[in-house]
């Protein structure tokens, strides 16, 4: 019989959702051989049906009626979804706490995203290593990237008045994908894809949501 299961475009929405299945699947606190829809809507705050739907259209994901996905291979679908098969490299600009925190981010370990480097401008930082990685000078940013072609990934965690000008570093060397912490918009070309993470408009949206509640408990 044919298989008419097709891929499609996903909105934000549905890739946030599948990101965070992965994300619940590879830290379960203990080995499972199958999961329900269920089980995974209630961890990850949607419905059983949600779940359902996000899956269908993925011809390696195929759950099991009254038994659920097995979770070995839906890990390994999931895996092929974000292209995590193979090692991501990463390079991290601004050793702080922020950078610091991304990573020592322990999924990142089991999905294979290696990070290269740390880049920072403060003397007592370069030279010195981080969770294990090792912290360049600044001003090397550019030609490490152009002489390591794995780069494929670099993230920004420094203040405002300092991003744009690295990240036009970054540009330069041919990097095609950046990872934004730093809380201002960056002027990039077309064919650059940035990803925003503002860490003030999620709190905003948590005090909203906040407001929400309360007029519902009245």
């Amino acid at each position: 019989m044919k298989n008419t299961k097709r891929e499609k475009k996903f909105s934000n929405k549905t890739i946030e959702r599948l990101a965070l299945y992965y994300e619940i699947l590879i830290t379960l606190p203990f080995k499972k051989k199958y999961i329900s829809s269920e089980e995974i809507g209630n961890l990850a705050g949607v419905s059983p049906s949600t779940v359902r739907q996000d899956f269908l259209y993925f011809n390696e994901i195929e759950g099991k009626a009254k038994i659920g996905y097995e979770v070995t291979k839906l890990k390994e679908a999931l895996r092929n979804i974000f292209k995590l098969n193979s090692k991501t490299h990463v390079v991290i600009v601004g050793a702080g706490s922020l950078g610091q925190a991304i990573a020592g981010y322990d999924s990142f370990k089991k999905s294979k995203v290696v990070f290269d480097s740390f880049f920072d401008n403060n003397p007592n930082k370069i030279g010195r290593l981080f969770k294990g990685i090792f912290v360049r000078d600044i001003k090397y940013l550019k030609d490490y990237l152009k002489e390591n072609r794995r780069i494929k990934i670099v993230v920004i965690c420094v203040p405002p008045k300092e991003a744009q000008s690295i990240v036009n570093l970054v540009v330069d060397s041919g990097i095609k994908i950046i990872w934004n912490f730093s809380p201002t918009i960056l002027k990039v070309p077309s064919d650059i894809l940035v990803e925003y993470e503002h860490i003030g408009v999620s709190f905003y949206r948590l005090l909203f949501k906040r407001k929400t509640i309360k007029k519902e408990i009245k």
